[in-house]
């Protein structure tokens, strides 16, 4: 009889010990040179960076694509690099450095950067498949046959149809490297004109303003760190657009002469 108890004694101990020790086994996660590491995402439609953490009992996500909100603690299965949250929802680790994450979650591939520049350098690249750099010099060199000077532009005030004319400065980065290229589709008539406001000086600016009251009077008033239009006709500049671009899209202005004319129409 006491052997028996001995035996269930032992029994319970060795179940005792075996629950203890699986309920406190070390639990399996990715690689330590990810953990605690923020990566980046440049979101293309929000022109904001999605960022995405990993630690070591959970995972943090800031963003529009994926609803992770509800979601914190994981399990991690080193075999399939599947990431299992408590929310119900799951993710494949797809490639893991330090200087990069690929997460592929519900049928979608991301690419995740340590530094904000990668990942904004790729995302670019893979929407217009050039470099930020290649794809300004391009534009910029597109804008050369629309180019007006000071006087073509006085030209162009004073006539009894509606010309649009793009203005920037080297303040305007992005924004008008993307514009550039838009700015050859914003009319479908040749009413289209581009004016470098870095060749112009304050006294040309008085010039205008004398000549036409409706031309602001300083310099700095047009010189913004976005892409602006000016409309022009008989002896007025009757508006300044300002361009908005979020992201990389600037699609909204093609053909946007046309949308304008039939908005002042409406409104008259």
């Amino acid at each position: 009889m006491k052997r028996i108890v001995a035996y269930i004694t032992l029994i319970l101990i060795l179940i005792t010990l075996g629950t203890l020790g699986y309920m406190n086994r070390p639990l399996a996660r990715p690689k330590d040179e990810i953990i605690g590491v923020t990566y980046y995402r440049y979101n293309t439609n929000t022109n904001n960076y999605d960022e995405f953490m990993i630690n070591k009992n959970e995972i943090s996500y800031t963003g529009t694509d994926y609803d992770l909100e509800s979601c914190k603690s994981y399990t991690y299965n080193p075999d399939t690099s599947i990431i299992k949250l408590d929310c119900g929802k799951a993710f494949r680790i797809g490639g893991e450095t330090k200087d990069g994450i690929i997460i592929d979650m519900e049928e979608k591939r991301s690419l995740f950067y340590s530094k904000k520049e990668s990942s904004y350098n790729y995302e670019f690249q893979h929407t217009f498949g050039t470099t930020e750099s290649m794809y300004k010099s391009s534009g910029e060199n597109a804008l050369r046959e629309l180019e007006i000077d000071k006087d073509e532009l006085e030209e162009l005030i004073s006539e009894k149809t509606i010309s649009f004319i793009y203005i920037k400065n080297n303040s305007c980065k992005t924004s008008c490297t993307i514009f550039n290229h838009t700015f050859k589709n914003f009319s479908e008539d040749t009413n289209i004109h581009y004016l470098n406001l870095d060749k112009l000086t304050q006294d040309d600016i008085d010039d205008l303003n004398e000549k036409y009251d409706s031309f602001p009077s300083e310099l700095k008033e047009l010189t913004k760190d976005y892409p602006q239009v000016l409309v022009v006709k008989d002896n007025e500049l009757l508006d300044t657009i300002k361009i908005e671009i979020n992201g990389f899209s600037a699609s909204k202005y093609e053909n946007y002469a046309e949308k304008y004319g039939e908005d002042k129409n409406e409104n008259n």
